[in-house]
This record gives structure tokens, sequence and C-alpha cells, in this order.
């Protein structure tokens, strides 16, 4: 290399010098001398000079020699060259580059740093020396919009960020620089003014796209409006102006859907109909009620020619609404108790022929109550079963079972009956049938109940034990005109050993299905029914075990013979059985979550088609204007899966 030759040609130039000085004795030099001398270093330099290296990258930094002849040579890696970096280093040096006239080193963090080069020159006290600046820049990755995808009630908002990614995680928040915008202004619009930019505001139900430009990159993300009805918002009034129950919802047979709930704080009573796409406006169907009253324990029924009939508590009577199909609900009307104690309604009924009975307790006994249409007024209730029933459900035809519990001195007895509605000889309740007798006080057993409209009925529940190592095990009886009742059978349980929460369910086939809770491995089990086989083996239905208790929601089979069960492990979670494949697997209902943290309270009811309406309960913390926050529940509806796949 030319640095190593003038290096060697110096030293031998210096010491030829001094030895003719020496012997001569003479400060004179030969002109010629000068010309012939090689040419010295005089300064060094870094290339390439000030770079810009981007974050995590490794440069290559290399020291140039500039010579008195006006000549540049590189150093080498044999030459000895002192580095030193400082003012924000984030570069690290390689260590086997610490001395050698070529550098590496790797950009660590965002900033600038000094890189400083000094050499020494060989047998002259001489110190040269060369300054670099290196700015270490992060990678850009792109920008991304926050939520990455979206769920939203129609008349929310939703504030949408935009943040600009880089290698090293130091994002940066973009959201008043870009330009916001979405595809469909039907579904919802996007604020693109200073202070709001990205504040999406919901109008409809439907499938959209929101999109954010940063220069010219264009993000895009999806957002669905979903058709669920968001039946109270309290805003951030506080305390809230309205204290809204839980919505009641009810679908018939040709899929018509309506739903009903109560503003509690101003006793009014509303209605909402969903009209395939979305929920039409609520409705007072109770403004004509004079004197207004309490709003308690609403239930709704829709039959399968569009009839509905509204029954509910209130703190001084039991009240009913009714109307046709396509037609507005009429006047209120009082249902007579003739009594004046705790009282509760259990199951309402508005068959095809336009009967509406109504069961209720009170007293302690059960009670049916019937519309006269000669009178335009209900009857007088008539006592049905001495006792208070566990379980009351009718059939479309106005058919019912009753199953209550009736304590002796020393046993407590489980009893069943079929209700035969009609007039005339076989009608009404039909004989009491002994079901199962367990010794001991009577306990808060499980127990559930299907009819269909042949008037089959299922039984299930599950009983207390006399000892704690007998485990708690669930049974079952039938019921058909034919056959009459049959005898008990215990379910198959497997490695089940306490059992709760017990549902039933039956079509018209007597496709029929129970499922159960096991406390002790907190899972959920199903187990199905066929006329040939008996009970089946248990299945479960949890794949993995979440959460420390698990609830059933809803068990249904439909017409089909394909059927549904919906529960709670950690989430809301659901199982189809398809007739002829068995169990599916299991989804997870992302539709809940929507404004909070759903609680218990789901309701779900479905139609013979396999059509389903569910509503529930949302826990949301709110802003207390007058500071913290405090505590409501926002009230929603929407169409539940379906049981058919």
């Amino acid at each position: 290399m030319k640095l190593a030759a003038n290096i060697s040609y110096q030293i031998a130039l210096w010491l030829s010098v001094f030895l003719v000085l020496g012997c001569s004795g003479s400060g004179s030099t030969n002109s010629n001398n000068a010309k012939d001398q090689p040419p010295t270093l005089t300064s060094i330099s870094l290339s390439p000079a000030n770079p810009t290296v981007n974050l995590y990258d490794v440069i290559t930094i290399t020291v140039i020699g500039h010579y008195s002849d006006g000549t540049s040579v590189p150093f080498t890696d044999s030459d000895i060259v002192s580095w030193i970096t400082y003012s924000g280093s984030g570069l690290v040096i390689e260590p086997d580059r610490l001395n050698r006239g070529v550098m590496q080193l790797t950009a660590k963090s965002r900033g600038s740093a000094t890189l400083t080069a000094y050499y020494s020159v060989p047998m002259v006290n001489k110190r040269l020396q060369s300054n670099t600046t290196v700015t270490v820049v992060p990678v850009y990755l792109g920008t991304e919009i926050v939520p990455g995808s979206l769920k939203i009630l129609p008349n929310l908002t939703k504030n949408f960020t935009a943040i600009e990614r880089y290698n090293d995680g130091l994002d940066e928040d973009v959201t008043e620089n870009v330009t916001w915008g979405v595809i469909d202004s039907n579904i919802g619009i996007v604020s693109n003014e200073g202070g709001t930019k990205g504040e999406f505001n919901a109008i409809a139900p439907g499938s959209t796209q929101i999109y954010a430009i940063n220069d010219a990159e264009e993000t895009i993300v999806a957002v669905e409006v979903v058709s669920t009805y968001l039946v109270n918002n309290p805003g951030s009034s506080f305390p809230p102006d309205r204290q809204i129950r839980q919505a009641v919802a009810t679908i018939n047979a040709q899929d018509e859907i309506t739903a009903i709930f109560g503003d509690q704080t101003n006793k009014e009573l509303f209605s909402v109909d969903f009209n395939g796409l979305d929920w039409d406006p609520a409705v007072q169907i109770n403004s004509l009620q004079i004197p207004s009253d309490s709003i308690y324990s609403e239930n709704l029924y829709s039959n399968n020619t569009g009839a509905r009939l509204v029954v509910w508590e209130g703190f001084d009577n039991v009240y009913s609404l009714y109307a046709g199909k396509n037609e507005s609900f009429g006047d209120v009307k009082i249902i007579p108790l003739d009594i004046n104690t705790f009282f509760d309604i259990d199951a309402i009924v508005i068959t095809n022929n336009d009967e509406r009975l109504v069961l209720w307790n009170g007293n302690g006994r059960t009670h049916i109550s019937k519309f006269n249409f000669d009178t335009s007024s209900w009857d007088s209730a008539e006592e049905l079963v001495s006792h208070h029933a566990s379980i009351a459900k009718f059939n479309s035809n106005g058919d019912a079972v009753l199953v209550w519990k009736e304590p002796t001195a020393t046993t407590c007895d489980l009893y069943s009956a079929v209700y035969t509605n009609g007039s005339g000889p076989g009608t009404g309740l039909q004989l009491p049938e002994l079901l199962f007798t367990k010794p001991g006080n009577c306990m808060q057993e499980e127990v559930d109940a299907a009819i269909n409209d042949n008037r089959d009925i299922v039984v299930a529940w599950s009983e207390y034990p006399n000892s704690i190592l007998e485990g708690r095990a669930v049974y079952s009886v039938h019921y058909s005109e034919q056959d009459g009742w049959s005898t008990v059978a215990p379910l198959p349980m497997g490695i089940g050993k306490s059992a709760g929460d017990v549902k039933v369910a039956m079509n018209e086939l007597g496709d029929t299905f129970a499922a159960w809770t096991d406390n002790f491995s907190n899972s959920i089990y199903t187990n199905r029914f066929t006329k040939v086989d008996g009970w089946n083996a248990e299945e479960k239905l949890n794949e993995v075990r979440r959460a420390p208790t698990a609830s059933i929601y809803t068990l249904s089979v439909g017409s089909s013979g394909n059927a549904i069960c919906v529960y709670n492990h950690a989430s809301v979670y659901y199982r189809r059985y398809v007739k002829g494949e068995g169990w599916q697997g299991e989804t997870l209902m992302d539709i809940v979550g929507l404004s909070g943290t759903v609680n218990l309270t789901l309701k779900i009811r479905y139609n013979k088609t396999g059509k389903g309406i569910m509503s529930w309960q949302e826990l949301v913390s709110l802003p207390n204007p007058g500071g913290g926050n405090y505590s409501t529940y926002f009230n929603l509806l929407e169409i539940a899966p379906q049981i058919n796949p």
C-alpha cells in the first residue's frame, strides 16, 4: 500500500539525514534532496462524512489519509487508529475494530453521535484527528389505525387513532396529521375536524371501511355497525335520569321479532320491532294506563299469527296488553288475582285461536288466569296446585306442564302434572305424578321441564344427596298421551359428580336434549335422548377449563332436530348439535361485550325454525361530573346465533 511504503520511506530518509549531518558536522543540505523526498501525511478524514444510517444497521467508517502531494489513500486494518464516540452515542463499536483504520459500528438507538479518530504519525511528534457525525434514524414500518377493526352499535361513537410505527417501538401519534375518510357514509361518518379527528359516529347497521391517508400512504380498517339495539344510553347525566329494565324479546314461527322494556323511573312500557334489517323506533304502549304503576317481571309472547300478549307486575296489580297482527297495542287490562300477598308470573301464552292464559304463583299456590272474550276482561283466577310451582310452561296450544315440591314430615316429594287446555271432560289439571321422594327436607334442587305441541313432556332435575359421598345426580322422566309417565331414569354423568343448572329441550318429533353443569369440574355436559336408546352418554361442551364457575343460558332444539346450547364459561360460548353429525366446535359469541362487561342476565328465545333473539345487560362505568365514575347498565338486543348451521 502507498501509506505503508511512504511511512517506511520517511523512516529511512530520516535515518539518512541524521547520519549525514552527524558525520560532516555541516548544516548544509543538497538542494535536490527536497525534490526527492516522498510525500508526507498532512491530515486525515473519515468516510463517509456525516452519514445517516438506519437503526440496527451496521455502517463501515474508513480513515482517509491526505498527503502533501495531493493524493489520498484509505487506511487499512493494519493501521493503528484510536476511536472515540461521544455526544448522544447510540453507536456500538465492534470490539475487534477498536484500533484499526477501518471501523464498523452498529446503530443501536435513534439520534446523533460524534465519532472521532486519532492517528499518531510514526517517528514524528504529530497527532492527526478527524470528526464525523453519524445520524441514526428509525425505520418507518407504516401507519396503523387503532383499533384495527370495530364492531359498534348504532348511535354510538368510537375514536380511531393513527399511529406511525417504527422499528424501535417509539411510535408516533399522527391522528391529527392524517386525512380521515369513510367508504360508506350511510353506515357512519368520521370526523376530519381538528380536535375530533378520527371520531367515528355509527349511523345504521352495515359494513364499511375507515381509512387514513398519511402523505401518499392509505391505511384501511373494517367497521361493522351491528344490528344490536341499545335500549338505553344514560349518557353523562348523574344520577341517570331513567332506570331502564332489561328488555324481554320473543320471536314467533314467522320469524317476527318484538321486544318490550320498562322505564321504571317514569313507569313507562315500550315496544320495539325488528324489521329484518334494523330496529324500528320504540313506542310507548301503556300511555293510556290510569293510574300509572310500577313495572316488574315483564313477559311477552307472540303466536304464529303475529298476535302479541304482554303481562307485567305492578305494585298494585298485574296488567296485560294485547295487539293483533300488524296492530297497535290496545288498552291496559287488569288481571284480578284475588290475593294481596307476594305473587309472581310463571308463564304466559296466546294460542293460535287467540286464547290468552297466564300461570302465576301467589300465597304459595299456583293459579291460572284466562281472558274472557265475552266480557273483554280477565276472569277470576283458578287455583291449580296448592303449592308453589317450581316450573310452569305452556306449549303453543295452551297446554302446560307444572312441577312442584311437597314437603312432608320426613321427606321431600317432587310432583309433576299436565294441564290440558280446553273445556269439558278430560281438560284442566290432570292427576299429579309423584316423580321422586327424598328423605329429609326440600332444598333448592335444580329442575326444568319441556312440553311440545303433541303434549309430550320431559322433566329433569338434580337431587341433593343424603350424603356428600353420594354425589349429586341428574334424573329424568317422560310423559306422552299414549304411554303416560315413564319410570324415573338417571342420566349418564361419566366423571361428573355434582350436577346443577339443569336444562331440557324437546321438539315435536321428540328429539330431546339435557344440559347440566358439573360443580366439581366447572364444566358443561349434555345428553341426548332417543326412544330407542334412551339417554346417550354425556358429552362435555366446553373444550378447555377457563373459569371457576360455569352456567347455562339456554338449551333449545329446532324442528330439524338440530340443537344449540349457549353457556357462560369465562365468556359467552355456544355449540351446535347437527343431526347425524353430532356437536360441532365451540364458538365464542363475540357480539356481546360491546359497551362493557356482560353480566349473567343474557336471555335467549328460539322459535321452531331455529331463529333466535337475545337480550342482555352490560355494566358500564361513566364519568360523574362531580368527580370519579359511576356504574350503570346498558340494555341490549340482538339476533341470536341460529340453531341450524
